[in-house]
Formats: structure tokens, C-alpha cells, sequence
């Protein structure tokens, strides 16, 4: 929901350096993937770090396509691509990187 939402977009902003190398950050990092649509840019009023039931990841693979859904209202994408880039850098691993550089696309 809503709500849910805006205190991600809080606690994305104001993540520790050190916590972009814990688990709990690469399972959050693969809901970020999980949700980026085709075009690079994600939805808005997703809660990503939600622990998703198996349903609910292929509701989020159902959509990748849907090209309308991609913005950047609400600070949708652009928390993504940096919550990706600070992973890129704690962790080097190359998928954020070229996730993060698809979103800027």
C-alpha cells in the first residue's frame, strides 16, 4: 500500500553503507530485480523490501512487460537505481550495475 511505500522510499535513503553487504540487503536488491520492468524503470507503490510469497514473484514476472507501469512519480526508479548502486558498490556484483544503468536508461 501506500503508506507502505513511503516508508520505503524513507528507509532506502537512509541505509548504512555497511548494510548494502548484509543478506537481508541482496534479498531486497533481488526484489528490486525481481520488480524493474522491460523498459528499465519500476512501478510505484511497491513495497520492495516485502518477503514475497511465491504468488506474488510471479504476479511481478507476469508484469515486467506491461510498459506502462514504469515511472518515475513518487520517487518511483529513482530509489531503485540507487539502492542498486550502493549495492553495486558494497558488493561489486556486476547484475546491479547493469540494472542500475538500465533504470538511468
Amino acid at each position: 500500500d501506500k503508506s507502505s511505500y513511503k516508508e520505503w522510499s524513507k528507509v532506502a535513503r537512509s541505509l548504512p553503507e555497511d548494510f548494502y553487504k548484509t543478506e537481508e540487503a541482496k534479498r531486497i536488491a533481488e526484489n528490486v530485480l525481481l520488480y524493474q520492468q522491460t523498459t528499465g524503470g519500476w512501478p510505484k507503490n511497491i513495497y520492495i523490501p516485502a518477503e514475497l510469497t511465491e504468488a506474488e514473484k510471479e504476479e511481478a514476472l507476469a508484469r515486467k512487460n506491461n510498459v506502462n507501469e514504469s515511472t518515475i512519480d513518487n520517487n518511483a526508479t529513482t530509489i531503485e537505481i540507487a539502492y542498486l548502486a550502493r549495492m553495486y558498490n558494497a558488493t561489486h556484483i556486476e547484475k546491479y550495475k547493469e540494472a542500475a544503468l538500465k533504470g538511468i536508461q
